[in-house]
C-alpha cells in the first residue's frame, strides 16, 4: 500500500502541481511583456485645446494693450508739454501783469496719469492754472504755469552740477532765460529714488533736494517742496515701503527746521496724510495720480500759496508805480 499511490492521491498531486506551473508560466509571460521596450505602447503628446490657446492669446493681448496704452499716454503728454514749453498755461492771458511758476521734478511733476486735451498742460501745472482761476483766491494778475517735469528722473538728476561737471536737468531748465525770470518753483522729486539700481538712500534724497533748493534761492526763487507719494509702496515689499517712509520723515523734518522763509512745505502727498488715500486719486498701477488726484494736489497747493501769490502781485505793482 505504501509503495503504490492510490488514484485519489495521484489526482491530488496533479491538482497541486499543475496550477502552480500554469500560474508561474503566466506570471513570467506578463513580466516579460511589461518589461520589454518593444512591446511598450508609445506615448503621444496632445496639442493644447482651444480653451488653452484662447486663454494664452487673451493674456498676450492684454499685456500688449497695457504696453501700448502706457507709451501712447506718455507720448501724448510729452507732445503737449513740448507744445506748451514756451507758452505755458495762463490764468488770465489778457492782463498786463504776468507772473511765472515753474514745475520741475519727476513723474508727478510731469503729470503722468493725467487726462488731457490737445494743447493742454498735464499734471500740476495745468490743474493749478484752473484752480487759481477761482475768485476765492482774489488774484488780479495773470499767472503762467510751465511744466518742466521729466518722467523717470530722480532727485540726483535735478541736483545742480558741480563746477566742471556735466550739466543736469537743473541747468537744462534754468539756463533758459524764459524760466530764470520765474517767481516760484514747485519741486517734486524722490518718487523714483527707490526704483533705480542702486537705490538712492533717503538721506541722499533730502541732500539732493536741499542742494536744489539752495541753488534756486540763490537766483531769487521761492520754492515749494512736496513730499514723495507712497501709495502702492506696500506691494513692492517692506524694504521699499520703509525707505520711502524714512525719506518723507527726513524731508518733513528738514522743511520744518529750515530757517529760509523762501523754502516752503507744500501738501503732503504720502499716504500718512489720510486725504491722499482715496482710490480714485490713482491710476490702475496704484502709484501715479489720475486727473482727480492732480486736481486735489492743485487745490491744496493753491490754498497754501494764495497769500504768497497776492503779496507778489502787490510787490510787482508797487515796483512798477515807483518807476512811474
Amino acid at each position: 500500500m505504501s509503495a503504490t499511490s492510490s488514484p485519489t492521491t495521484a489526482r491530488r498531486r496533479i491538482n497541486n502541481t499543475t496550477p502552480s506551473k500554469a500560474k508561474n508560466g503566466s506570471s513570467s509571460t506578463v513580466s516579460a511583456a511589461t518589461s520589454s521596450p518593444a512591446r511598450r505602447a508609445p506615448r503621444s503628446v496632445k496639442p493644447p485645446g482651444p480653451a488653452f490657446s484662447l486663454a494664452w492669446l487673451s493674456a498676450l493681448w492684454a499685456s500688449l494693450w497695457v504696453f501700448l496704452a502706457t507709451y501712447l499716454h506718455y507720448g501724448w503728454l510729452l507732445f503737449n508739454i513740448r507744445l506748451n514749453a514756451r507758452v505755458g498755461a495762463q490764468t488770465k492771458p489778457y492782463l498786463k501783469y504776468r507772473n511765472q511758476i515753474v514745475v520741475i521734478g519727476d513723474d508727478t511733476a510731469f503729470g503722468y496719469g493725467d487726462g488731457l486735451e490737445l494743447g493742454g498742460s498735464p499734471g500740476i501745472a495745468g490743474q493749478l492754472r484752473r484752480a487759481l482761476q477761482s475768485d476765492r483766491y482774489k488774484l488780479r494778475q495773470s499767472w503762467v504755469m510751465y511744466n518742466r517735469g521729466i518722467f523717470g528722473t530722480t532727485s540726483a538728476d535735478w541736483r545742480p552740477s558741480e563746477p566742471g561737471a556735466a550739466k543736469t536737468k537743473f541747468e537744462a531748465v534754468f539756463d533758459d532765460p524764459l524760466y530764470t525770470t520765474a517767481e516760484i518753483v514747485i519741486l517734486l522729486v524722490g518718487f523714483n529714488d527707490g526704483r533705480v539700481n542702486p537705490e538712492i538712500l533717503p538721506e541722499d534724497t533730502v541732500a539732493n533736494i536741499s542742494a536744489t533748493c539752495r541753488a534756486l534761492r540763490r537766483i531769487g526763487k521761492e520754492v515749494w517742496v512736496l513730499t514723495v507719494p507712497t501709495n502702492g509702496d506696500e506691494k513692492k515689499g517692506d524694504h521699499f515701503l520703509e525707505m520711502n517712509v524714512r525719506r518723507n520723515e527726513i524731508l518733513v523734518n528738514w522743511l520744518e527746521t529750515c530757517n529760509d522763509e523762501g523754502i516752503k512745505a507744500g501738501p503732503r502727498l504720502d499716504t500718512l496724510h489720510s486725504e491722499y488715500r482715496h482710490k480714485a486719486f490713482y491710476t490702475t498701477d496704484g502709484e501715479h495720480f489720475t486727473a482727480k488726484g492732480y486736481r486735489k494736489i492743485a487745490k491744496d497747493l493753491a490754498d497754501l500759496m494764495s497769500s504768497s501769490l497776492v503779496r507778489k502781485e502787490f510787490a510787482k505793482i508797487s515796483k512798477d508805480l515807483k518807476f512811474h
